[in-house]
């Protein structure tokens, strides 16, 4: 682990404490998938043909997120698996598929804090860890003795959108590299939903209506 990663590392621990303490906590999800996504493995992997492949037709992705702070800017931490069943090398077809493991975290503001009510529009950045591994079947009979392991990239990413009622919903750039020139970079589209918070808002409607009537 490099001495950037290091302090990366330290800062994001006393944000999360910093957060924790001033604001709201709430468990979800995040779930969505890339328009584009593009994978480059190490050039230190045993090598049969090109290193890269990409996919735009049915990137799909999702997993568990914690939200942590208020209505104007929240910490989130995550964790994703995502599938690329029909990802390949469009110039030098070797075989199909990737998947990949993404854990995020991420600073959030306005509509994309996890915390709003009203609709509001909101933007965020995030950096994280990225594993994945390539090429997993249908090999071509010209790649039999291709040889793909799981890397590890190292991404910043930056999001916009949109958010109301605990739900979120914006498009976002995330682009990583690691060692040996690994590379990888995804263009999606997200929804967060902030399932502990939508709860708190349910019962905060059902309990107007109660007074209301």
């Amino acid at each position: 682990m490099s001495r950037i990663e290091k302090y990366i590392i330290i800062l994001g621990l006393l944000l999360l404490a910093s957060f924790t303490s001033l604001g709201q906590i709430g468990i979800g999800l995040s779930y969505g998938f890339d328009a584009y996504q593009y994978q480059a493995n190490p050039r230190a992997q045993p090598q049969i043909g090109k290193r890269g492949l990409g996919s735009a037709l049915f990137n799909l992705h999702i997993g568990p997120k914690l939200f942590i702070g208020t209505n104007n800017v929240g910490l989130a931490l995550e964790g994703q698996i995502g599938i690329a069943p029909f990802a390949f090398d469009v110039n030098e077809y070797k075989g199909l598929g990737a998947f990949y493991f993404p854990v995020i975290a991420s600073l959030n503001f306005k509509g994309l804090s996890g915390f709003q009510d009203e609709a509001h529009w909101g933007f965020g950045f995030a950096g994280g860890y990225e594993f994945a591994r390539t090429d997993l079947y249908f090999i071509d009979d010209d790649f039999t003795a291709l040889s793909r392991d799981l890397f590890q990239t190292t991404f910043g990413q930056v999001h916009f959108g949109v958010g109301k009622k605990a739900t979120a919903t914006y498009v976002y750039f995330r682009y990583g590299q690691g060692k040996d020139d690994a590379k990888n970079w995804h263009v999606g589209f997200v929804i967060d939903q902030n399932l502990t918070f939508k709860k708190k808002l349910k019962k905060r409607a059902a309990l107007r209506n109660e007074n209301n009537r």
